[in-house]
């Protein structure tokens, strides 16, 4: 039977050998029921409510069950025979342990991520900061899933470095495009052509952006069929590479104002001056609620930009006169 230095100490001092396997025990039984209520109450009034909510609750209580029993096998692996053989069993074969110790770490990482990110997501003012927040923890999540599982892998740092090498050069050959779509995600991050809530031309589709992944964008399409640049419903995926193979337009930032022409059918049967009259009048009611506003942001673009200066306004540039019909 397997004991620990610390139960033959408690045993030398007249302690009972189950006391310390006892007390880890209901310890981690006590970290982990804290650690699942927590999770709950972290989850908001509405947890019980739809099909996603009820996966996640459970997804966590499986995980949390999954580490407590790892825990308790290992505190109780010196007190009973099959824990002594599955023990053994584990330690005869690398390939055991491997295992053992990635679907432990995958289990931390998720527990621990799903507490941060609650912690997070409950902090963010509006929609936009808590999809940063996710988005956030689930990057941290997997950059230490792959800290954790890598070293129990691979040993060494001569092996490291082969696996590396061979891994590269397989990626390279294989999933060129992929590569691109993560140097296009690299650059969209980096030097920020754009950002979710931006409104975007891009590989022909103009849209809003709603997302942004390492591989892909979605953008909720406008325009196309439907008039007026208004939303057509369909989200569209557009590859990263994107960004590299073409140009890309934002209608969102350095102004956050577009110059636009509406078109307005009168029939000659019409009175075209009374009809050019009240969209005269209804326009310029229109544009005196923003005029302020536009002006202050011409001020900013040709302070920022002194180029813009002969580009920032239609008045600048010469016009045809109006033509009168007959």
């Amino acid at each position: 039977m397997l004991t620990s230095p610390s139960m033959c100490l408690l045993a030398q001092q007249g302690w009972p050998p189950m006391l310390l396997p006892a007390g880890l025990s209901l310890l981690a039984v006590v970290l982990s029921v804290l650690a699942y209520l927590w999770l709950r109450k972290q989850a908001g009034p509405h947890a019980g409510k739809g099909e996603a909510e009820r996966l996640q609750r459970v997804t966590v209580g499986v995980s949390v069950l999954l580490l407590l029993l790892v825990v308790l096998a290992y505190v109780w692996r010196g007190q009973a025979a099959w824990l002594e053989q599955v023990d053994q069993w584990v330690r005869a074969n690398e390939i055991h342990s491997n295992i053992l110790w990635t679907l432990v770490a995958v289990v931390a990482v998720f527990i621990l991520g799903r507490m941060a990110e609650h912690a997070f997501v409950r902090r963010a003012s509006d929609l936009e900061g808590r999809h940063k927040a996710r988005r956030a923890v689930a990057w941290i999540q997997a950059v230490a899933l792959v800290a954790l599982v890598l070293p129990i892998w691979v040993s060494g740092a001569q092996q490291f470095g082969l696996f590396l090498g061979v891994l590269g050069a397989g990626l390279a050959l294989s999933l060129q495009e992929t590569l691109v779509c993560i140097a296009g995600w690299m650059l969209i991050v980096i030097k920020k052509p754009y950002d979710v809530g931006d409104r975007i031309e891009i590989a022909g589709m103009i849209g809003d952006v709603i997302d942004i992944s390492v591989f892909q964008t979605s953008v909720l399409e406008v325009g196309n069929w439907v008039g007026a640049e208004q939303s057509t419903g369909r989200i569209v995926n557009i590859p990263n590479s994107a960004v590299f193979r073409g140009f890309n337009a934002n209608y969102t930032k350095g102004f956050p104002f577009i110059w636009n022409e509406q078109t307005i059918v009168v029939t000659f049967e019409s009175d075209w001056k009374r009809a050019k009259e009240i969209i005269s009048r209804q326009a310029q009611i229109e544009a005196d609620k923003i005029e302020t506003e536009v002006r202050r942001q011409i001020q900013n673009m040709q302070a920022a930009t002194p180029s813009a200066t002969s580009t920032s306004s239609p008045s600048s540039t010469p016009t045809s006169p109006t033509r009168e019909w007959p």
